[in-house]
């Protein structure tokens, strides 16, 4: 059985030797922990090393009913030394899956984007005005809240 500590210890090692960067004088959390915010309208950063992730939700001027989503892979530069050669650009067409792209990470956004479709259907089918719509005070909070600052850009407020 491992401690959250040691967990967290066998990462800043993990990480140390495969970036070169010090995380000896990050927390537990800032190690282990993701923390995603959302900067409206479309930007989406992950804090913390556990998940080195933003993403990015731009329009398809061909379709009022898909997006592009851009995933950012975010690691650390080495303390001392070179930066790294950029990342490759991977682009993945509607049918492929994150997983055969990017690994066991794409298992995780494989299964968000698996629910995409039954999400937007939902929504399409409600029935009444989309104020009534309930959704719940924690988990989609961010969801009302992009609303509301939605609704003010388009009001004008």
């Amino acid at each position: 059985v491992h401690d959250r500590a040691t967990l967290a210890e066998w990462r800043r090692k993990t990480l140390t030797a495969d970036t070169g960067a010090d995380y000896s004088i990050l927390s537990d959390s800032e190690i282990m922990d993701g923390v995603q915010y959302w900067l409206f309208p479309n930007f989406c950063p992950w804090y913390g090393e556990s998940y080195p992730l933003s993403y990015i939700f731009r329009p398809n001027a061909d379709s009022p009913d898909t997006c592009y989503m851009d995933v950012w892979f975010l690691v650390r530069n080495p303390d001392n030394g070179p930066a790294p050669a950029p990342g490759k650009l991977i682009e993945l067409g509607a049918d492929d899956k994150f997983q055969d792209a990017i690994g066991l990470l794409g298992l995780v956004l494989d299964q968000d984007g698996f629910n995409m479709p039954q999400v937007q259907r939902g929504l399409r089918n409600w029935p009444g005005d989309p104020e009534g719509l309930t959704i719940s005070r924690y988990q989609e909070s961010r969801v009302r809240f992009f609303h509301q600052c939605l609704m003010k850009v388009l009001n004008g407020a």
